[in-house]
């Protein structure tokens, strides 16, 4: 066979091929046509302001001509807008939490100056409770008894560090709780019925800890400021467990205040929850 014989029957054959291939080559891209629009009608359904960024270096030319495919856009302006619109936003919360949290109000500063008036009144006495974040038992024993209060503040107390600061406690070294300390009316409310919703408030089955909050500043106590207070509080608490209210045994330490410092938290920290009525609360009333 001549070798120009030999060159018409690969031409041949190349003619032959050609087609095949071609066919080929239009059935695979018609199928990765398919495969992105079904990919973009998917990514559609959860939601029409996303759609997925496809490189065009991985997509065989030409390029699929599906009308929501954008190939130089990965996201649209509406999706970039929030993902720059976040971070703003997350740092506007953290400025303003932290603005309120190192400044009080005047009314939280004169909370602390009447708290220490109401201390020298006749007909008042002292109660310190115990009972996990110092923030929700102000809330709960000052809705709860109201006009019966002449004064609250929360602070510290019980441990071995004077004037300790809110960041000391946190650490859980000093050994001092997180404290609600009232001065009540007697004639208006008796010591035991602060002391039952005391129990009423709180899980007091858990020492260290109220719900998310773990640590001896969250542990249940009572300070008794006299042995009267001392006899109430335990009598109280033998009837609370006895009674089948409490579910579990009850672990509240009662402890005498005498030889103990109270020291008052920060003026931010005082009727917080009033201040910052979305502010964080994990109290809730058992019965």
């Amino acid at each position: 066979m001549s070798q120009s014989s030999d060159a018409r029957r690969a031409g041949v054959c190349q003619e032959r091929k050609a087609p095949a291939t071609t066919k080929q080559m239009q059935r695979e891209a018609n199928q990765h046509q398919l495969n992105v629009e079904s990919t973009i009608t998917t990514i559609d359904h959860l939601g029409s302001h996303f759609i997925v960024p496809l490189h065009p270096s991985i997509l065989p030319h030409p390029l699929p001509t599906h009308p929501h495919y954008q190939p130089h856009s990965t996201i649209t302006s509406s999706f970039l807008l929030a993902l720059l619109l976040i971070p703003l936003a997350l740092l506007l919360v953290e400025y303003n939490y932290m603005g309120q949290k190192h400044s009080a109000t005047a009314s939280q500063v004169e909370q602390l100056a009447n708290h220490k008036a109401s201390m020298s009144k006749a007909g008042v006495e002292l109660a310190t409770f115990g009972a996990g974040c110092f923030w929700g038992t102000e809330k709960f024993f000052k809705k709860q008894f109201g006009p019966a209060l002449a004064s609250s503040v929360v602070g510290y107390m019980g441990g071995k560090s004077s004037n300790p600061s809110y960041e000391q406690v946190c650490t859980g070294t000093t050994n001092h709780a997180e404290v609600l300390q009232v001065g009540f009316y007697p004639n208006k409310v008796p010591y035991s019925d602060l002391v039952d919703f005391f129990y009423r408030m709180h899980d007091p089955t858990t020492l260290n800890r109220q719900g998310n909050d773990q640590g001896t500043q969250y542990r249940s106590v009572i300070f008794t400021h006299s042995a009267e207070q001392q006899k109430i509080a335990e009598q109280q608490t033998e009837k609370m467990q006895q009674s089948g209210k409490v579910k579990g045994q009850i672990a509240t330490q009662i402890q005498s205040a005498d030889g103990l410092t109270f020291y008052p938290g920060e003026p931010y920290h005082q009727n917080y929850l009033d201040a910052n009525p979305n502010g964080y609360c994990n109290h809730r009333l058992r019965w």
